[in-house]
């Protein structure tokens, strides 16, 4: 573990002192995970203000200190998945994921079930009006929501 902030270095200091201490014990681990290059890739999603709530700083003081203990294996899945869900959109079926396929943002195994049903098998693009910014927006509802990602037929519109 390469400690690369100065507060990471007072806090693996201070680990090693008080290794009871479960508030040092977490800000040593979150310090780990916010010098980690997937979570800056993270912060540089178009999507993050929606992520900040579950891997924000805040949201990461948070979490249990078990929690945060697998955080850095969630963090980095996250960039490939937010990239397979944008190429789901634009190419494949991602038009059949409702609010029930949104994943548990702290569970490895969740994220890791959605990327498993992103598909990207088809050559012709979706018309959809999600944008990297707002692709979490797939997950906002059911049918109702369905009209935002759909295929277009051979003369460029989509069939309804």
């Amino acid at each position: 573990m390469e400690l690369k902030t100065s507060s990471s270095k007072v806090f693996a200091l201070l680990s090693a002192c008080l290794p009871n201490d479960q508030t040092v014990q977490k800000r040593l681990i979150v310090d780990n995970i916010l010098e980690l290059p997937e979570y800056r890739m993270i912060l540089a999603l178009p999507c993050y203000p929606v992520l900040e709530k579950y891997y924000g700083l805040d949201a990461l003081m948070n979490c249990s200190l078990s929690a945060l203990k697998s955080m850095d294996k969630i963090v980095a899945v996250i960039p490939n998945l937010i990239m397979h869900l944008e190429n789901a959109v634009q190419y494949g079926e991602a038009w059949k994921l409702t609010s029930r396929d949104e994943p548990d943002w702290y569970s490895l195994r969740s994220l890791e079930s959605l990327d498993g049903k992103l598909t990207t098998d088809t050559y012709a693009e979706n018309v959809t009006n999600l944008t990297s910014a707002t692709i979490l927006d797939v997950f906002s509802g059911g049918k109702e929501t369905r009209h935002s990602i759909g295929k277009m037929d051979s003369t460029g519109l989509r069939p309804d």
